[in-house]
């Protein structure tokens, strides 16, 4: 995959300050300390796992309805996904990481909440994100660092997955990104998908 043109930010949570002026990464190493990390995976792993159904493009419900809206997790192409709703999980989650997420207008309004595990042999390939067209921007939080492979790449850019670290980068729909294949123990993430700030700061 050739990069695209992007600017990258190291270790710097303020993104640009207007939305729309080309692409960014933000990268902020070790972010986010081992024993939070480690706390939300143990949190995930106690989600229902339930069934699901597949309603166009990306988005996967519930068959049990009572899981509508309500955290759970899923199976999908070998990888177990977490739909993390508001409610405790959500606000500890926000507790823990929020600081260290990036601040500016594309990071303005959070979407929607998945931790994800890819067990080995899982990846993800080469995509740009269909989920919701009101998507601006998107983090990385690596949970852990304890396997082998899985290296995220984002525009041509590759990144080493170290615990903590967070990626954040604008336009996910328009931005090529992928996980590549996990050889040895699982891989887990924390994703969150930003939209506008309802108002723009002068």
């Amino acid at each position: 995959m050739p990069k695209q043109r992007v600017q990258v930010i190291h270790n710097d949570t303020d993104a640009p300050k207007k939305a729309g002026d080309g692409n960014f990464l933000i990268v902020h190493d070790e972010a986010v300390n081992p024993a939070m990390c480690a706390e939300i995976i143990e949190r995930f792993e106690e989600i229902p796992l339930v069934e699901v159904e597949a309603h166009g493009g990306n988005k996967f419900l519930p068959v049990d309805e009572s899981y509508h809206g309500v955290t759970h997790r899923y199976e999908s192409q070998g990888r177990i996904h977490g739909n993390i709703f508001p409610g405790h999980l959500f606000n500890d989650i926000f507790d823990m990481v929020g600081f260290a997420l990036p601040k500016g207008m594309e990071f303005g309004e959070v979407n929607y909440v998945q931790i994800i595990k890819y067990p080995e042999g899982s990846f993800f390939p080469w995509h740009k994100d269909v989920a919701d067209d009101r998507d601006t921007a998107t983090t990385i939080l690596m949970l852990n660092d304890n396997f082998v492979g899985g290296q995220l790449n984002v525009a041509g850019h590759r990144f080493l997955t170290k615990q903590g670290t967070i990626i954040g980068f604008n336009n996910p729909t328009k931005v090529f990104h992928n996980v590549e294949p996990i050889y040895k123990g699982s891989r887990y993430c924390l994703a969150i998908w930003f939209g506008l700030a309802l108002e723009e700061e002068e």
